[in-house]
């Protein structure tokens, strides 16, 4: 179910994006870098897991591999991400 005021899904409701959060925590707060991390790392799994469906459904389609491999990348780069952001706060 999604939440009514940001339309997210009911479990992100009254994060920092969301307007039923009164106190709206600080961009640079430990909770918020924590939401970026575990968010990234979603997107990544989820990139990674379509990519490998996609080579799956494509079998011989040239094109297909070719996105497939691109999606693989581009999760490649979501954990990229992850970690230069993890040093940058060292």
């Amino acid at each position: 179910m999604n939440c009514e005021a940001c339309g997210q899904l009911e479990r992100n409701c009254g994060e920092f994006h969301c307007p039923q959060n009164k106190t709206r925590t600080p961009a640079n707060s430990p909770h918020t870098i924590e939401l970026l991390y575990r968010r990234l790392e979603m997107m990544a799994k989820e990139m990674k897991a379509v990519s490998e469906l996609m080579r799956f459904v494509g079998g011989f389609n040239e094109r297909m591999i070719q996105h497939a491999k691109e999606l693989e990348g581009a999760s490649n780069i979501a954990r990229e991400w992850i970690n230069e952001i993890k040093e940058e706060r060292k």
